[in-house]
């Protein structure tokens, strides 16, 4: 069913412009190979000093009391510090890559419409400034960005202030590893989120155990004036970087960096004498907790999260598996979201409509991120629809779906300031959840035990089957 394509302010139907020849260059690169293998090596090391440490911590007292206050089963709160590590390990393996981008141009360098949908290519900042795809001041050396990559990632310097195209994809992918199985992956950086085919890029990223820009200004001496209200970092737990192997040192370095954190994570009883245990508490819970409706809430956690950053040139046909949009964005019913649903399916891209109530990386509101819809439309024209679509129910949830699609269409137009707007997204999704809530539109993340594959792309909550290209 096709619906009228409507427009809302500073949110258009995208009309490319003229779309710009883009250099050949290898997958891998040779300095991103050395990056890599850099990456295992300083890792290999700094894991195995990292295990025993975590032991130690997951043996305290406080973290066995904060990790049954959050856990949603008997066994995950009594699990031995071993088994808690090794099920931490198989979370690595599934956990979704993301990379979150708007459909607009934002305050940063970043993916929008125009340089993402024309383009076979996934480009990262520096190839976007270096095309001339970002109409924002040219990424250059000075970048906090910049410091991140030569500085904790070690690759070399540019050669020149503002490299070229094919200098500039010697660099890497900004990704979060969406281990606490947010909604939207990681929704400060915009509303559109993109999750990587795990197997492409497992043996070619490199993780650090913090957001690195956050690192950098708050402990780099180059960047320090630029502390984000609201954080104190432990800069002393700096860990090197590491890989989907060797992962150990990250966990620690996330849960000691943000041991000094002076907003409130969790209630005002938790001393800070005790934020590592809490801290390992939380990435325990969030990290392997099955049952996807009793997650933690979020409390101040938007950003601290782990960098998994692919060190390649990637492809959107055969790199990416699923596109997450946020519901409460104002696309949902518009031309540009029947814009992005063709191009999922061009791509053969699952499509999951998303909601959360985030609005800064400082807020300390209590939220939850834990819903998942599936886009139902998508789903009938794709590979990975074949066991949902075939389900006795599924052609009274399309028609369902898409009746509230039809409804945004037809009243988006008619609101007369943001804050209706505002108000009908709430409103619409408060409708949505409640229709199709348990039903085999529901999916979550995946788990490191949820699918035999990696590369699946959700789980149906109803009946824990995967949703698999």
């Amino acid at each position: 069913m096709r619906m009228m394509a409507i427009t809302l302010p500073l949110l258009a139907v995208v009309g490319y412009g003229k779309v710009v020849p883009v250099p050949e260059v290898p997958y891998i690169t040779p300095i991103q190979q050395a990056a890599i293998n850099k990456a295992a090596t300083l890792g290999k090391e700094a894991a195995a000093a990292a295990r025993p440490q975590l032991l130690e911590l997951m043996q305290r007292p406080a973290f066995r009391s904060y990790l049954k206050e959050m856990a949603d089963r008997p066994e995950l709160a009594n699990m031995q510090p071993e088994d808690i590590l090794t099920n931490i390990g198989l979370q690595y393996q599934a956990a979704e890559v993301v990379h979150n981008w708007s459909p607009v141009e934002g305050a940063v360098i970043d993916l929008n419409l125009d340089s993402a949908l024309p383009y076979k290519t996934f480009f990262q900042e520096w190839q976007l400034s270096a095309l001339g795809l970002s109409k924002k001041d040219s990424a250059d050396r000075s970048s906090i960005e910049n410091w991140n990559e030569v500085n904790i990632y070690n690759f070399p310097n540019f050669t020149t202030t503002e490299p070229d195209y094919v200098e500039a994809s010697n660099r890497i992918i900004y990704g979060a590893l969406n281990l606490r199985k947010l909604s939207m992956g990681n929704p400060t950086f915009g509303n559109i989120s993109c999750v990587f085919r795990n197997s492409r890029i497992r043996n070619a990223s490199t993780i650090f155990g913090a957001d690195t820009g956050l690192y950098a200004s708050g402990c780099s001496p180059d960047y320090v004036t630029h502390n984000m209200p609201g954080f104190s970092l432990n800069c002393s737990a700096f860990q090197p970087v590491g890989n989907f192997d060797y992962w150990e040192h990250t966990v620690l370095g996330n849960v000691l960096i943000y041991n000094d954190t002076a907003a409130p994570t969790h209630t005002s009883t938790v001393p800070q004498s005790e934020y590592p245990e809490f801290n390992m508490a939380y990435l325990t819970a969030t990290f392997l907790n099955e049952d996807y409706s009793k997650m933690p809430p979020i409390i101040n956690r938007l950003a601290d999260f782990i960098e998994a950053n692919p060190a390649l040139n990637a492809k959107w046909d055969t790199d990416i598996k699923m596109v997450l949009l946020k519901f409460r964005s104002n696309m949902f019913g518009t031309g540009t979201a029947d814009l992005l649903r063709q191009w999922a399916i061009s791509k053969n891209f699952v499509l999951v409509w998303g909601n959360d109530n985030t609005t800064t990386i400082t807020s300390n509101d209590t939220y939850y991120a834990n819903q998942r819809i599936l886009d139902p439309y998508v789903l009938s024209q794709i590979s990975a629809g074949r066991n949902s679509t075939s389900d006795p129910s599924f052609p009274n949830l399309v028609s369902t779906f898409e009746s509230f699609w039809t409804a945004a269409n037809l009243t988006l137009p008619r609101l007369n300031n943001s804050q209706e707007i505002v108000d009908f997204y709430w409103s619409s999704w408060n409708s949505v959840w409640d229709s199709f809530k348990g039903s085999v539109l529901e999916v979550q993340p995946l788990t490191g035990t949820s699918c035999s594959d990696n590369d699946c792309a959700v789980v149906r909550v109803v009946d824990k089957k995967c949703i698999c290209g």
